[in-house]
């Protein structure tokens, strides 16, 4: 704590491309499961919340795990339209390594953040599901768009035609972009682990 104290709390973290890796094991299936996946989505529909960013004190939190099974849930048990923007720069293939890890009654769409910019109508889109993961694309072709005037006029476009999105971003003291995106979401989730993420670190994020 006593070294904490007097130091730089948000610093830049370069960016290191990691191999793409089977996704690690689930070890929290009990608290990841239905009851809490409805009252999660029962308090986004009362709120009127329509876009969800969901970001990390650390890495490995469990942010791309939480939104996951939340989207799975929503999308084919509710059969909701969910939207999931993998926009995590510092775990590029986190998402894709998630979903491609599920069995087929997850139903899902994958898209790069250049192929859903030129999908001309959502209404097009055949599942309820729709996936778009960066790992595709260049880090800083992501990060432009995010910046870019386009950026609010897709997710603008996209509640229209979704009932939810979900952003899933890089840890937030390490992220300028997810610092940006939280002005640009209705809402943010904040994931700490248990026993591990340290309060006051909590409490400055």
């Amino acid at each position: 704590a006593e070294q904490e104290k007097g130091r730089e709390f948000f610093q830049p973290v370069p960016y290191a491309p990691k191999p793409l890796q089977p996704f690690p094991a689930l070890g929290h299936r009990v608290a990841l499961g239905p009851a809490w996946c409805q009252e999660l989505w029962s308090k986004c529909s009362l709120g009127g919340q329509k876009t969800i960013m969901i970001t990390g004190v650390s890495p490995g939190s469990g942010c791309t795990t939480a939104i996951g099974y939340f989207a799975v849930y929503l999308a084919s048990k509710l059969l909701l339209k969910v939207l999931v923007l993998d926009l995590n720069s510092h775990d590029p293939t986190g998402m894709k390594r998630f979903f491609m890890q599920q069995d087929k009654h997850s139903l899902f769409e994958m898209f790069t953040p250049r192929t859903i910019q030129h999908v001309k109508s959502f209404d097009s889109l055949k599942r309820n599901l729709v996936v778009v993961a960066n790992d595709g694309e260049p880090v800083e072709e992501v990060s432009r768009w995010v910046g870019s005037p386009q950026f609010p006029d897709f997710l603008k476009k996209a509640t229209g035609q979704f009932d939810l999105v979900l952003l899933d971003t890089a840890p937030i003291q390490l992220s300028m972009e997810t610092r940006v995106l939280c002005s640009k979401v209705d809402g943010v989730i904040l994931m700490v682990e248990s026993g591990k993420s340290r309060r006051e670190i909590a409490k400055k994020v």
